[in-house]
Order: structure tokens, then C-alpha cells, then sequence
């Protein structure tokens, strides 16, 4: 999404970080909601797969013995292979950046039950 990675290229384990960011990048999928939206006539679930994909990287980082930097990397690949995260990022036009579809008042049991 981003382009040449420049010198993270080069960084020690960037590339084991952007394998298992592709691997759980889509985790989020598996939500009821967002299944349910496929199906012919599917109401619109309305909710981010990759912010949900994120608790993924919570629960594989301590199996894969991650560094609280390679969680991050890894999350933050994850959560930025569709938006921005922020809106001041280039992104692409009409599509709002993470922070301003998920803020502190985000009711989380609510929006990814």
C-alpha cells in the first residue's frame, strides 16, 4: 500500500514481521457480521475486518515470542493494509482514516459482537 519500504527493507526480522502481518491481516473475516454480509441480501456489517484482525496479533504474540516492537510492527501492518491510521497519512480519497472510524468512545463489545 505504501511502496518501497526503503531501509525497513534491511531491518533485522522486517520481513518475518510483514509474513505474519499478511498472514493475519484477514483474521478479522471470520466475524459473524462480516460473514453475514456476504450472504445474498446480507446486511451491511459495518465494521472494520482489520481492526478486529488486530486482537489475532494479540493472541499470537506471545506464542510467537514477539518483542513489544515486533507486535507493534506487525499490528500496525495489519491494521494499515486497507486506511490510514491517521488522517493527516495519504490515503486514498473518501476513505476515512482508522482514528476517525474508531475513537475513545468507540463501544467495542458493541461494534465487534
Amino acid at each position: 500500500r505504501v511502496g518501497c519500504p526503503g531501509l525497513l527493507a534491511e531491518a533485522t526480522g522486517f520481513w518475518d514481521e510483514v509474513r505474519a502481518a499478511a498472514l493475519l491481516h484477514d483474521t478479522g473475516k471470520v466475524a459473524e457480521g462480516f460473514q453475514d454480509q456476504l450472504l445474498p441480501g446480507g446486511m451491511v456489517w459495518g465494521q472494520r475486518h482489520e481492526v478486529l484482525s488486530l486482537a489475532y496479533v494479540d493472541l499470537l504474540a506471545p506464542a510467537a515470542g514477539w518483542s513489544p516492537r515486533q507486535r507493534r510492527t506487525v499490528a500496525t501492518l495489519v491494521a494499515t493494509h486497507h486506511r490510514a491510521l491517521f488522517a493527516s497519512q495519504q490515503g486514498r480519497p473518501g476513505k476515512e482514516a482508522l482514528t476517525q472510524l474508531y475513537t475513545s468512545q468507540t463501544f467495542w463489545a458493541r461494534a465487534f459482537t
